[in-house]
């Protein structure tokens, strides 16, 4: 073999992974901006229907309940996206024991969290936060959570195997696309905020019960993987980082609502969802850059894992650029045209949180390579 021929082997294969990572990414933005489209004309309906005041409750209790999403699974569905993908089961599957295991510590993680919510609501409702509603709103995102835990392992195991549209198609099509419809019912019934949350909770239902009669097709013989103990040790602090990361990122609306009222509650989360577009791309280039990454590293592919981390990254940049335009320019426009002139007061906080959705995509999936690679601690300590 001549001197040329590795170079001319990693062309080769830098081509398979673009051609991989296009097509994944395709899928996974495809979905996510699909998804995002459903739930944030939900957000639109419920902020018309309710009204500021209404909708600062719903939002406030729409954080806590994305708080307790990421911290429900325990992050187990990371340990299987990490350890399904670099030890895939025969056919396409994922590997059987690890798929049972994850599912079983995380409905355990979903009803503790739903526990502590519920039990903290009323409290949260009266003593912290002083907005009415507020309590009956938790009550029913806590009662989404152990179901929240389950749909992330399962979508993570479809992943895994590179079944990148099962996993788009429960998580991010049919669980919004089933909260468009209960909440529009919701909303010609009664216009709460908790009925809205209710809704929120029974799309839930049907999607988990979806994944669930997926599952079969997902499970396969394959390498065991992991134990319980090194799947929890693997997964504990990939879960505390990422409620960190959340934590950061929407701390600030915990902080609008203890200090405001209701009302501008309201009009914060109604800013709050435009940008969030710019993270849908990231998050769409994620679920199909994690399996890779995943993979590539347990083979020792550093330089392919390089080359496609850069490419990710750019064509993330790329893709946000559009949107980021839009936002930065017409914020008031934007607030009143989607959401009504009352909302529209909200303009200069949708700039900044534009610039700072634009500084999350520009740093590409580093978060999710450092934890696909077996770097899940130093991502914890940096977060």
């Amino acid at each position: 073999m001549g001197p040329g021929a590795p170079s001319d082997a990693g062309s080769v294969d830098d081509s398979h992974d673009h051609r991989d990572l296009s097509r994944g990414a395709g899928f996974g933005v495809a979905g996510s901006v699909l998804g995002r489209g459903l739930s944030f004309l939900t957000q639109v309906l419920a902020g018309r229907g309710l009204g500021p005041a209404g909708f600062g409750a719903f939002g406030l209790g729409w954080t806590l309940f994305r708080l307790g999403a990421l911290l429900a699974p325990l992050g187990l569905h990371l340990g299987v996206l990490r350890f399904g993908s670099a030890s895939p089961g025969e056919g396409g599957t994922a590997p059987r024991g690890l798929l049972r295991r994850a599912l079983g510590l995380a409905l355990l993680g979903g009803l503790a969290s739903a526990a502590l919510l519920a039990g903290a609501a009323r409290w949260l409702e009266r003593s912290v936060f002083r907005i009415e509603g507020l309590g009956g709103v938790l009550l029913a995102f806590a009662a989404a959570l152990p179901l929240v835990a389950l749909l992330t392992v399962l979508a993570a195991g479809a992943r895994a195997v590179r079944r990148i549209g099962l996993a788009v198609a429960l998580e991010q099509i049919l669980q919004p696309a089933g909260f468009l419809v209960l909440g529009v019912a919701a909303l010609a019934l009664g216009r709460s905020a908790s009925g809205v949350a209710w809704a929120h909770c029974a799309s839930y239902v049907v999607a988990t019960a979806a994944a669930l009669a997926a599952l079969r097709s997902l499970l396969g013989p394959g390498v065991e993987g992991p134990g319980r103990a090194a799947l929890v040790r693997y997964s504990w602090p990939t879960a505390l980082a990422g409620v960190l990361t959340l934590a950061v990122t929407w701390t600030d609306r915990l902080f609008v609502g203890y200090l405001m009222p209701g009302e501008a509650v309201g009009i914060y989360h109604a800013a709050s969802q435009l940008p969030m577009a710019l993270a849908t791309v990231l998050g769409g280039f994620n679920a199909i850059f994690g399996p890779m990454a995943a993979d590539l590293h347990a083979r020792g592919e550093q330089e392919r894992l390089r080359t496609l981390y850069r490419t990710a990254t750019r064509w993330g940049i790329v893709a946000v650029l559009p949107v980021l335009a839009i936002v930065l320019a017409t914020p008031r426009e934007l607030l009143d045209v989607v959401f009504g002139s009352e909302y529209a007061v909200g303009a200069r906080a949708l700039f900044w949180l534009g610039v700072g959705q634009a500084v999350n995509v520009g740093t590409g999936g580093v978060g999710i390579l450092l934890m696909m690679t077996g770097r899940e601690r130093v991502w914890l300590r940096w977060t």
